[in-house]
C-alpha cells in the first residue's frame, strides 16, 4: 500500500496504479483508503464527488472503514 501512495503521490491515476502494479483498480483503492485511515493525506475530492461526501461519510461511520466493499455494497 505504501507503493500505492508513492504513486498516487506522483499524480498517478488510480486505474495506472492497478496498471503498473499488476492489480485490480478495487486492491488499489482499498491501498488508498487504508493510507487515509493511517492519516496519510489522500485528496478524496479528486476521486468522490462532493455531493456524496456527507452520505459516504456516515456509511464509514456506521460500518466502519476497514472493507471497501463492504461500505461500496451498503452505498
Amino acid at each position: 500500500y505504501k507503493v500505492t501512495y508513492s504513486l498516487y503521490q506522483k499524480g498517478k491515476t488510480i486505474r495506472e496504479i492497478a496498471d503498473l502494479r499488476k492489480m485490480t483498480k478495487a486492491t488499489i483503492e482499498s491501498h488508498l483508503l487504508r493510507c487515509g485511515s493511517e492519516g496519510l493525506f489522500i485528496d478524496w475530492g479528486h476521486f468522490i464527488p462532493e455531493e456524496y461526501e456527507a452520505v459516504i461519510m456516515q456509511k464509514i461511520e456506521k460500518l466502519g472503514s476497514q472493507k471497501l466493499k463492504t461500505l461500496k455494497d451498503a452505498l
